[in-house]
């Protein structure tokens, strides 16, 4: 498995990008379309570790970023928590839940957990719906806007620098991971349980661990979500979503940071586009995942790495044949 390497220029000037973009191209529906690739970026990469990595097709995405994003709007309007302080607790309690949930899970079989991690994203909503106590029901919750240094952040252009830098900072985290001892054990787990046992590896705790960090993302993409749109609603996290996150991952590249933004960017865009067709949205998803599974299996971010190396090897040749 190749680690994620780009050229420290190629990473600055993408971020250059994704700062000037929006000073440019700021209308108020492309820029939260914007807000909502980098949040659904941010859930892709989290899933990206437990697919791609661990070998974990969760499916119960929806649950864990419901979760957060429950957790924090409670926390910022019941105990009055600062959005800051709030977002954090949140990520690491879902995070958590989901590595207490992965370490029974991870002894499953493929099919088993990913039927599992179904269920719990079927059960969520309706947990949400029957605490109405806490979670309002059907109703949902408003948060309150997050502030910075006592200013409101209440244009989708505030939020987006909020949400950029929180995927900028997680990215870099996901990158440490994948690239060290956790990525080398999730991938060793993943190949060959016996061999990852034999080398001192816990594939189980291995395993949970990379759904404790799927978990951590989603619910961290949640609380963005939610303050963002300035609600919070069961319906808001159903299955039917766990399944496009999914697809996000699969198409994007399961093996590639840059592959899980690619995919969020592409299903963020293709979600209005296809929002008249609401019986055809889920057939179109899947047609898209087929289509890229028969001609990219390694995903869309394959493309560009076959597209640079055609572009060297003609370049070779061009030189070549100039001598």
């Amino acid at each position: 498995m190749k680690r994620w390497i780009y050229p420290r220029g190629v990473i600055i000037l993408a971020i250059i990008l994704a700062i000037a973009f929006p000073l440019k191209f700021g209308t108020s529906y492309s820029q939260y379309t914007l807000d909502l690739i980098l949040i659904y970026g941010l859930l892709a990469v989290g899933l990206m570790i437990a697919v791609g990595y661990a070998g974990q097709v969760s499916i119960g995405q929806s649950a864990f970023m419901g979760l957060g994003a429950y957790l924090a709007t409670i926390l910022t309007i019941n105990d009055h928590w600062s959005f800051w302080l709030a977002l954090p607790v949140a990520a690491i309690g879902a995070g958590l839940f989901g590595y207490v949930i992965g370490i029974p899970a991870s002894r499953l079989e493929t099919v088993y957990f990913s039927v599992l991690t179904l269920g719990l994203a079927a059960a969520l909503p309706e947990a949400l719906i029957q605490l109405t106590s806490v979670t309002n029901g059907y109703a949902g919750l408003t948060p309150t806007y997050p502030t910075f240094f006592g200013i409101p952040l209440r244009t989708n252009a505030s939020f987006y620098y909020v949400a950029l830098a929180i995927l900028v900072i997680l990215l870099w985290v996901a990158h440490n991971w994948i690239s060290g001892n956790v990525g080398r054990s999730l991938v060793a787990a993943r190949e060959s349980p016996l061999a990852a046992q034999a080398l001192g590896i816990s594939v189980a705790q291995v395993k949970a661990l990379a759904l404790g960090i799927s978990a951590f993302y989603a619910a961290a993409a949640g609380v963005l979500l939610a303050f963002l749109n300035q609600y919070v609603t069961p319906d808001n996290f159903s299955v039917t979503e766990s399944f496009t996150f999914l697809a996000m991952v699969i198409v994007g590249g399961m093996n590639s940071v840059w592959g899980a933004l690619i995919g969020a960017a592409l299903f963020t865009v293709l979600q209005p586009l296809t929002a008249n067709l609401q019986a055809l949205q889920q057939v179109i998803i899947g047609a898209v995942m087929i289509v890229v599974m028969k001609f990219l299996p390694d995903g869309l971010w394959s493309l560009g790495r076959r597209t640079a190396r055609l572009t060297r090897l003609w370049g070779e040749g061009r030189l070549h044949a100039e001598r």
